[in-house]
C-alpha cells in the first residue's frame, strides 16, 4: 500500500480512541494511523525508526520493542532521550546496518522518512529489509507536500518510495494507488493552518511553502515475503 491517507479514516481512528483528540497536528493523525495498524498486537518484536522520545512505543508493552534513534535532533526532533520502560534505543540511522539491530516482525516510522536524503532511500530500506523477519511488514507515514499543482518534491519521493520498496524485495501490501503527479485534495486529512504557521516561523524552507502547500501524509505497508 502506498497512498494518501484520508479524512475518513482519520475520522475512525479519533472514534476508535487510535488518534488523540487534543492532538491536532499532522503527527497526531500519523500517530492515530499507527497505533490502528498495530492495536492489539502482543508478543511481537517491534522497531520504530527515528522513535525520538516515542508516544507510541509506550502504549505497546505486551511486545519487545527497539528505537533506532541517534537524538541528534533531525528534522527538529529530541537531541536528548528519556528513559522509556521496556524500550531498548539503538544509536543508528537506517542505511548505516548497525549490526545491535535485531531481526523483528514489524518496522514503523512517523514523520521520519521524509528526512532521509533521497540519495538514501535505497540504503535506508534496505537496512530495513535486512531487519525484518520473513512474513513481518514495515509500516510508515510519511510526509508528503501537496498543491493545486503537481509538486517535483512530492513527485519524486513517491517515485523513489516505490524503487526503493521494490529493490528491497518487499511486497506491497496492496498495489500503490498514489500518482506522482497528485495534487491537494480537500477528502486527505493534512496538517492544521496553526501548526504550518508554527513551522513558517522556524523553517526558511516551510516560510514559503507554509501559506501555498499542505501537507499531508502517505501511508505505506509491506510485507517481506516468506
Amino acid at each position: 500500500m502506498l497512498d494518501v491517507l484520508r479524512k475518513t479514516e482519520y475520522f475512525e481512528h479519533l472514534t476508535e480512541g487510535h488518534a488523540v483528540r487534543k492532538d491536532h497536528t499532522l503527527k497526531g493523525i500519523q500517530d492515530g494511523w499507527v497505533m490502528a495498524q498495530l492495536a492489539g498486537t502482543k508478543g511481537k518484536r517491534l522497531l520504530e525508526v527515528g522513535g525520538g522520545n516515542s508516544r507510541v512505543l509506550p502504549n505497546l508493552k505486551d511486545n519487545k520493542l527497539w528505537n533506532a534513534e541517534k537524538f541528534e535532533g533531525v528534522g527538529n526532533g529530541p537531541t536528548a532521550p528519556k528513559e522509556l520502560d521496556g524500550v531498548t534505543v539503538i544509536p543508528t540511522f537506517m542505511g548505516e546496518f548497525h549490526p545491535d539491530v535485531p531481526e523483528v516482525d514489524v518496522v514503523f516510522s512517523i514523520s521520519v522518512v521524509e528526512h532521509i536524503p533521497f540519495e538514501k532511500y535505497k540504503d535506508a530500506f534496505a537496512d530495513m529489509a535486512r531487519c525484518l523477519a520473513p512474513g513481518g511488514t514495515m509500516y510508515h507515514a510519511v510526509d508528503l507536500p501537496l498543491g493545486d499543482e503537481p509538486l517535483p518534491v512530492a513527485q519524486k519521493r513517491i517515485r523513489l518510495l516505490i524503487s526503493a520498496i521494490e529493490d528491497a524485495g518487499l511486497k506491497w501490501r496492496e498495489p500503490p494507488a498514489v500518482e506522482p503527479d497528485c495534487t491537494f485534495k480537500c477528502d486527505m486529512a493534512s496538517n492544521s493552518d496553526l501548526t504550518m504557521w508554527m513551522w513558517a516561523r522556524i523553517s526558511e524552507a516551510s516560510r514559503h511553502a507554509s501559506p501555498i502547500y499542505q501537507i499531508v501524509t502517505l501511508k505505506l505497508i509491506a510485507d517481506k515475503p516468506l
